[in-house]
């Protein structure tokens, strides 16, 4: 007997879906967008941009060791709206919501509408936990919207073989790598590790499921190519590769070696003398924490402060569970591996080792947006793997998985409104836009 589908409603169609979701991530984005004022990488930023509009040659009259991506977009932005540092925002805002939305459409479509407002609901909560790094004009974030972008084309592959989502993942990976180059090769690698999954994940002689691999591969690489060939010739024109070589393959691995910082380590969660000095609490902990009250309740026994350490250690936590997960699932149902979960995982452990060398909670949160877009997909299989037989135990998972979602949230809604009250006061300069606090100001 075959079952009746439920008539779809307004609510069900993907634009009015993605429209809600655009409207709450601006709407709950926008106000950080507005606040703070970075000074050091920030201002640094804005003022390349604008020398680069004004004529000057990138690598060659400037410094800068990350592909040239954000300097373009925001040249491009202060020439069609003028100069600001609201119009750089602006920018952001935009790649905020456009993250959001990506978010839900790599989870819904494989683990259902709940679990994708889930992983929205992360998103937007843990870019309090984030700030300012997820809201002001910087390349990071870019760089990891399209590779998890590329993330969602590939999936988008899997379920209904278009070529033109090979293209697109090809594009958008080749974007991640113009915006930041060891994100857009770490996000390559995983795209790569994805694929491959999801070739073997049918139980069929390999050599007959990696049929058409080379081309299809050779697709995605061509089209990534061809993202850079504008930057390329950018820099031929202007006689700046050679600098550019520098700027972009020696210096990294030169700064990397001189500049590393160490990877929190686990007895940090029970150390007594937590985070003492000035110099940890400004790499260790969140610009949230360091300019806001304690939290009301949570902030005695720097239980805050142990919170931002475990941020290091769910990260490899939730990967692990989803490589095994993937496996016991994939058997379950006939397959080598479920490809999908295998695949989404990947892209988020490759992508996350873009927190090394210099391992500060800046860089750790920079790389946690896909962790937080698994995790819901992850756990949606894990229950679905213990089904209604094991009850208890898939009720205690749910309880500490739900206890440690919740406290994060609560924490992040308290910074919300905290730094919402501090950064209240207009910058004056015409250029400004933003608000600081009245000191800044």
């Amino acid at each position: 007997m075959t079952v009746p589908k439920r008539r779809l409603g307004i609510l069900d169609r993907p634009i009015w879906i993605y429209s809600i979701i655009a409207g709450a991530a601006f709407a709950f984005g926008w106000p950080l967008c507005r606040r703070a004022i970075i000074l050091s990488d920030e201002g640094y930023l804005l003022q390349q941009a604008l020398d680069l509009l004004n004529g000057r040659v990138l690598y060659s009259d400037m410094d800068a060791f990350i592909t040239p991506g954000i300097w373009f977009t925001l040249a491009g932005a202060f020439a069609l709206l003028g100069p600001s540092v609201l119009v750089s925002r602006a920018v952001i805002v935009v790649a905020y919501v456009a993250l959001a939305i990506t978010g839900y459409r790599i989870v819904a479509p494989e683990a259902g509408r709940s679990w994708g407002i889930g992983a929205v609901a992360a998103l937007l909560l843990f870019s309090v936990w984030a700030f300012p790094a997820w809201t002001f004009a910087f390349y990071s974030p870019v760089a990891i919207l399209f590779a998890l972008a590329a993330v969602e084309r590939l999936l988008a592959w899997q379920r209904e073989a278009r070529t033109r989502d090979l293209v697109w993942v090809g594009v958008l990976v080749g974007l991640s790598v113009c915006f930041k180059q060891n994100y857009g090769v770490f996000a390559a690698l995983g795209i790569g590790v994805a694929y491959m999954a999801m070739k073997l994940e049918a139980r069929k002689p390999v050599g007959e499921a990696l049929v058409g691999a080379g081309r299809e591969l050779g697709l995605i690489a061509l089209a990534a190519i061809a993202v850079g060939l504008p930057f390329l010739a950018y820099l031929v024109a202007h006689g700046a590769m050679g600098d550019a070589w520098t700027s972009l393959v020696v210096h990294p691995f030169e700064f990397g070696g001189r500049h590393d910082i160490a990877y929190a380590s686990f007895s940090q969660l029970w150390n007594p003398d937590l985070f003492s000095t000035g110099v940890e609490k400004l790499t260790y902990l969140s610009y949230s924490i360091l300019n806001s009250p304690p939290v009301p309740v949570l902030g005695s026994g720097q239980f805050v402060q142990r919170l931002h350490v475990l941020l290091y250690w769910l990260a490899p936590l939730i990967l692990g569970i989803g490589f095994v997960l993937s496996w016991i699932s994939g058997r379950a149902a006939g397959k080598r591996i479920d490809a999908s979960l295998f695949g989404v995982s990947a892209a988020a452990g490759l992508i996350y080792l873009g927190v090394f060398p210099r391992a500060d909670f800046n860089h750790l949160i920079n790389v946690y947006q896909p962790i937080l877009i698994a995790a819901p997909l992850i756990a949606q299989r894990l229950f679905a793997l213990l089904g209604s037989q094991k009850r208890v135990i898939r009720w205690s998972f749910r309880g500490v998985a739900g206890a440690v979602a919740l406290t994060y949230g609560l924490v992040a809604l308290f910074w919300y409104g905290s730094l919402l009250k501090r950064l209240n006061t207009p910058l004056e300069q015409p250029r400004g836009g933003v608000l600081v606090t009245p000191l800044e100001a």
